[in-house]
Formats: structure tokens, C-alpha cells, sequence
């Protein structure tokens, strides 16, 4: 089922003139910088977990990462990108960034590209894929 929805995915793009690349084709109606924002996210995550499986969910607009089970997402909003940790409420936070009641779940809401640069960010991305496996 899923390389139906990446092959949809795929012919998607290149049938609106897009480019092949899901991630991109899938960002490509958000502004500049939420863009921006979004691909810089994908590099860390990439980077930090490059065996991870990167999974494009137009329907719950979300850029999903994990290796045996999902640690994170890129969630695009109109001002700013939700990166969502699956397990989040288990990682460390010393900074503090990690927002949300869920049992599970937890967000750090990033609007710019400092912000994406902060190593408090990169220290979770890190924890999460190491507890996912």
C-alpha cells in the first residue's frame, strides 16, 4: 500500500508540472518560508537518522520519519511547522521546547530557520529516532 501512495504521489508531481520529489511537490502550496522551514527540518532529520523511512501523508499533512516504528513528523502550518515527536512525552527536555497534553504525543513549534538550528531541536530528533530503533 505504501509504494501505491508513493507511486500517487509521484505521478501527482509530474502530472502538475512539479517536481518528482514528494516532499517538495507536497510543500509546494505553503509559503516561502514555512518552505524553508519544512526542508531544513527534513535535512536534520535526514542527517541525524539517514536510514530512517521518510513517508509524505498528504492527508494528515505530514512528512513522516521513523525506522521500525514512526519518532517524528513535519507538520507544515500556514506561519510556522509543527515537528511532532511520537513519542515525545517519553524524551528529555531539558530546554523545554516540547508542547502538548496527549499521552504520546508532543510538538516543538518552529517558525523560523534559527530556530530549526538550535541544538535542543537536534538533541530530540536524536533521542527520538534512537528510541524508535
Amino acid at each position: 500500500m505504501e509504494r501505491a501512495d508513493r507511486a500517487l504521489d509521484l505521478a501527482a508531481a509530474a502530472g502538475a508540472g512539479m517536481t518528482r520529489d514528494p516532499v517538495e511537490a507536497f510543500l509546494a502550496s505553503y509559503s516561502t518560508e514555512v518552505r524553508e522551514v519544512a526542508l531544513a527540518l527534513r535535512a536534520v532529520v535526514r542527517k541525524l537518522a539517514p536510514d530512517a523511512e521518510e513517508k509524505v501523508h498528504p492527508a494528515w499533512k505530514t512528512i513522516a520519519y521513523g525506522h521500525a516504528r514512526k519518532f517524528c513528523a513535519i507538520s507544515p502550518h500556514t506561519a510556522w511547522v509543527n515537528l511532532q515527536f511520537h513519542a515525545g512525552a517519553s524524551l528529555p527536555d531539558p530546554s523545554a521546547l516540547l508542547e502538548g497534553t496527549g499521552k504520546s504525543m508532543r510538538h516543538v513549534k518552529l517558525a523560523s530557520l534559527r530556530e530549526v538550528r538550535r541544538k535542543a531541536v537536534k538533541e530530540l530528533i536524536r533521542e527520538a529516532a534512537e528510541l524508535a530503533g
